[in-house]
């Protein structure tokens, strides 16, 4: 289980939830004609080009806030040849999910 705590810390800074909220959608920026993407990664990966030229924050604002997120277990970086590509880690978005998820179940019990 990640520790909750830092992700919600990493989450409540708007440029860090407009990043991941970028990582979220990202399937759906790229034409699919583009060969925006190595075939290993899948199609919601992304490079700190990316995310600035849609988010429009400098390159040092990005870079440290892919840290923070990566450091609260938030996103995973693959490195295909001189690209590093951002993933969102899906391990953590479902512990998430289960920590709301009983939450809501033991709130509806009760």
């Amino acid at each position: 289980m990640p520790d909750l705590v830092q992700v919600f810390k990493a989450l409540a800074n708007e440029h860090r939830l407009a990043i991941f909220t970028l990582l979220r959608d990202a399937c759906c920026l790229i034409e699919p004609e583009e060969e925006a993407f190595p075939t290993p990664l899948a199609d919601n990966a992304l490079t700190v080009n990316d995310i600035v030229a849609h988010l429009r924050i400098s390159q040092a604002t990005v870079s440290h806030h892919l840290k923070e997120l990566a450091q609260a277990g938030l996103l995973v970086r693959r490195k295909v040849g001189q690209n590093v590509y951002y993933l969102i880690n899906t391990d953590t978005v479902d512990a998430i999910k289960t920590f709301f998820a009983l939450a809501s179940t033991r709130r509806n019990h009760s």
